[in-house]
């Protein structure tokens, strides 16, 4: 390959450096109930003459599985350039063929296997480039995410079809249950009332938890029976904390509700079965109850059945 001319660029090449401070610092910041991150920059393959980054260690919390990878710049012209994240069979020789066979891309990265013995995960270069253009806050939050993203996807693949529990993550399932029970009894607004019904059998299924309660609508003219938890079968998806109402629970009312109903910021709608409005707490907002304290996290569900139980009986409202 022939040689071209050089260039000493001094912003670039400070740009390198404040890149990987800022990195690191993104990784040590991610919250993750999947994975823990621990970043090693001073591994002495950090860096080197065609790439730029740090080790770094991702645990399954699920399985204990421990991923040893690199992640940083690669700027090889015979290669693709960018940003990644990268598997390689001597490190990992355990999980290695695993990852190579069952990775597939994601939403926040695309998978190279060009090279036998090294698996990359890249980051889209629509999002490299607009991360280019942002400012420092939103910079760290998209490499933060890229790389929560990668070691998620790493888990999940090797983490297998078998479960996984420990004590704690079972008092957090009685604890999340107590939180919707109190949600539910505690949220008042001008615009509906909620009346909960803790015997019915539904409220804790084979793979939802919460409560099952009636929504009336400010007028008194509608009442829905609706749900509100967290629905978690590995079967189907989506899966989440979310608000519904669905037909056979609300047959003389459902069609003209969905079809009056109108979004709202605060939650995704889920149309995947027509005999259900189901609506979904968002990734954001999720990341950010994981990351509150409790009283904080109330707050949070609470304006999110709100705005849940708002929509729905605006679309009950007789027009």
């Amino acid at each position: 390959m022939a040689e071209q001319d050089l260039r000493f660029d001094l912003p670039a090449l400070l740009s390198l450096h404040r890149f990987g401070d800022i990195y690191a610092r993104a990784i040590r910041d991610i919250r993750s109930s999947r994975v823990e991150f621990e970043v090693l920059r001073d591994a002495r393959d950090s860096i080197g003459p065609h790439w730029y980054g740090m080790r770094c260690r991702a645990v399954s919390k699920v399985s204990g599985i421990s991923f040893y990878l690199h992640t940083g710049l690669i700027f090889l012209p015979s290669t693709q350039i960018g940003l990644m994240v990268e598997v390689d069979e001597k490190n990992n020789q355990s999980v290695y063929g695993q990852v190579v066979e069952r990775l597939r891309d994601g939403e926040d990265f695309t998978v190279n296997r060009e090279e036998r013995e090294y698996l990359k995960l890249f980051m889209p270069r629509h999002t490299f480039e607009a991360m280019n253009r942002a400012g420092v806050q939103r910079q760290e939050r998209l490499l933060g995410r890229y790389m929560k993203a990668c070691g998620e996807a790493l888990a999940a693949v090797v983490d297998g079809p078998c479960f996984r529990l420990c004590q704690e993550d079972l008092l957090h399932a009685y604890g999340l249950g107590r939180a919707f029970r109190r949600v539910i009894t505690e949220t008042v607004s001008p615009d509906f009332t909620v009346e909960i019904n803790e015997q019915d059998p539904d409220n804790f299924g084979q793979y939802a938890s919460g409560y099952r309660c009636w929504l009336t609508n400010a007028s008194g003219s509608a009442k829905l029976y609706s749900y509100f938890g967290a629905i978690y079968s590995y079967k189907k998806r989506p899966a989440g904390i979310f608000a519904e109402i669905d037909w056979f629970s609300n047959q003389e009312m459902f069609d003209a509700v969905k079809a009056r109903f109108q979004g709202r910021d605060a939650f995704v709608y889920s149309g995947s079965d027509e005999k259900f409005i189901k609506l979904f707490m968002p990734q954001a907002a999720i990341e950010e109850l994981n990351a509150a304290g409790y009283d904080r996290q109330i707050e949070l569900l609470k304006e999110f059945f709100a705005s849940c139980c708002g929509a729905l009986s605006q679309a009950s409202e007789e027009q």
